[in-house]
């Protein structure tokens, strides 16, 4: 059952995502930002930021290269405490992949 076992191990962070998601409220979504001064965003290293709160984001996250050569870059799912950080979290899935690939 190795594939039922691989298809378990990618749906739980989604699914720690998702409850992350439903526990964020509305006034969070006001420090999701996809602008940086520090340069182009998706080249930064995912900061979590200095603060205490739970906001799940979307990071784009270099991995990477596999045993071929090749970059192993993803958008995966964060969490983002609400204040510091960088600019490499995005509020969608769709987004991050829309700026980042």
């Amino acid at each position: 059952m190795p594939v039922a076992r691989a298809h378990v191990i990618a749906v739980v962070p989604m699914l720690f995502f998702m409850i992350m998601s439903s526990l964020a409220s509305d006034s969070d979504t006001n420090v999701l930002s996809t602008s940086s001064n520090d340069g182009p965003v998706c080249l930064l290293p995912f900061d979590p930021g200095d603060c205490d709160g739970r906001i799940p984001v979307w990071a784009f996250v270099n991995f990477g290269v596999d045993n071929e050569g090749f970059p192993q870059l993803e958008c995966v799912p964060r969490v983002y405490t609400g204040c510091g950080g960088n600019g490499n979290r995005f509020p969608t899935l769709q987004l991050c992949i829309e700026i980042c690939y």
